[in-house]
């Protein structure tokens, strides 16, 4: 699962992950359970526990013969620190990208009005900042790793028929 910050992936992921017979892994669910450690986050530490949660999440997703992984994944063309590294993604067979597509406004919107542990320090970024960086980042598109599907998650999505693509996809891998 791919996109934007706020652009659905979560929900998607959730959503259909049952109906494919995969097991679901979420980097947030790996990184909040590092959150939940510790009382007090700082910056340096939410940085450290995000890649530990990149790692972990990567590890037990290497033991599946299959699953749905939902991450906001780097894009070295914008920051070669924030978000999940996709290196490894590219060693794994038959991969189909599931891409939520959402404007930057809105995917701004949903990320500022959802509520997430407050160690991920949400509350120090300005709607302008992150606004901007949607902007940059909706501009770069799919990952462009395995085969592609995607979806418009601006508004409400036929999820039976984001499963029969995505089944399709998996099933026509060699």
């Amino acid at each position: 699962m791919s996109g934007l910050p706020g652009s659905g992936k979560s929900s998607l992921g959730r959503a259909i992950w049952p109906h494919l017979g995969l097991p679901l892994f979420d980097k947030d669910d790996f990184l909040e359970g590092l959150l939940d450690l510790y009382p007090k986050v700082d910056a340096h530490l939410r940085f450290r526990l995000s890649r530990q949660a990149d790692d972990d999440m990567q590890f037990v997703v290497a033991q599946q013969t299959g699953a749905v992984v939902v991450s906001f994944w780097r894009r070295e063309e914008v920051s070669t620190s924030a978000g999940t590294p996709t290196g490894w993604l590219r060693w794994v067979p038959n991969i189909v990208e599931v891409y939520c597509e959402c404007s930057p406004v809105m995917a701004a919107k949903r990320f500022l009005e959802r509520e997430r542990h407050p160690g991920h320090g949400d509350a120090n970024r300005s709607p302008d900042e992150i606004t901007s960086q949607f902007e940059a980042l909706a501009a770069l598109g799919p990952l462009g790793i395995g085969e592609l599907v995607r979806v418009n998650t601006e508004h409400p999505v036929d999820v039976e028929a984001v499963i029969f693509e995505v089944s399709t996809r998996i099933r026509a891998a060699p």
